[in-house]
């Protein structure tokens, strides 16, 4: 009750905020199921088809669950539209380019190339995985990477934060940074592109779209969670091919220039 009255008039759609309600939701509904055969077959001319009603009372319960599960996985067991721009600059734009990811919620992860050179010194041969580089963050307070990492695992958490941090600091450096820029913009039912007011596209008088990876065009029954980050709806997935924001590269035809 206390959960009800908390959360309940809320308007904001965080599905993990229901997580507490699951288990109960289960077992009513499994006693619902069993308590509701057994007293329909209590009806005489029903008495002998207990076992036919507790199946097909279970189905009609399991079901539509289980259809959106699947749907969701199917989905979500192929390539996320930042896997696949982040593909396509690593094949495409060369080992030394740098890209600006414009974080409008999500974009093409990176991080600056002093980052990866000093995780490499740390990291087995193993770990050791192609990591999109961004421009160096030059800014009050920004901290280097180098002795975090020197601290082994006790700067593990360190290392974290810089890699959180610098990556969502990106929209404060100007995308004539970099060579290319990444620019994320999550859809919602019907398509609808969400607009981030403080992150605006890049000027087309430099800079020229050249690839776009979209998830699909949700229908207008959508049910999104507008705080998940697979950015996949959790029902009805017409339309819906994969999970991620749409993933916008552009191209800077005027050359870096480092500011």
């Amino acid at each position: 009750m206390f959960f009800v009255v908390a959360v309940g008039p809320s308007r904001a759609l965080f599905v993990r905020y229901c997580m507490p309600l699951v288990p109960p939701i289960a077992a009513l509904t499994a006693a619902g199921i069993v308590e509701g055969a057994a007293a329909l077959s209590r009806w005489s001319p029903l008495r002998r088809r207990h076992a036919v009603l507790l199946v097909a009372a279970l189905v009609a319960a399991v079901l539509p669950p289980a259809r959106r599960l699947v749907e969701a996985d199917r989905r979500l067991a192929r390539a996320d539209t930042r896997t696949q721009a982040a593909e396509w600059l690593r094949n495409q734009a060369g080992p030394d380019a740098l890209m600006v990811p414009l974080v409008g919620y999500s974009s093409v992860y990176a991080i600056p190339a002093e980052g990866s050179a000093a995780c490499r010194t740390a990291l087995p041969s193993a770990l050791d995985a192609p990591v999109t580089t961004m421009p160096p963050i030059h800014m009050a307070g920004w901290e280097r990477w180098a002795p975090a990492v020197a601290q082994g695992r006790a700067g593990w958490g360190a290392v974290a934060e810089r890699a959180l941090t610098d990556y969502w600091n990106m929209p404060l450096v100007t995308p004539a940074n970099g060579d290319y820029v990444a620019f994320g913009q999550p859809l919602l039912a019907c398509g609808k592109p969400t607009f981030i007011g403080n992150v605006p596209r890049p000027d087309p008088s430099c800079f020229e779209e050249v690839v776009r990876f979209s998830p699909g065009r949700p229908s207008c029954d959508a049910v999104y969670d507008l705080f998940d980050q697979f950015y996949l709806p959790y029902a009805v997935f017409t339309g819906i091919e994969r999970p991620g924001p749409e993933i916008t590269i552009y191209r800077n035809r005027c050359g870096r220039r480092p500011s």
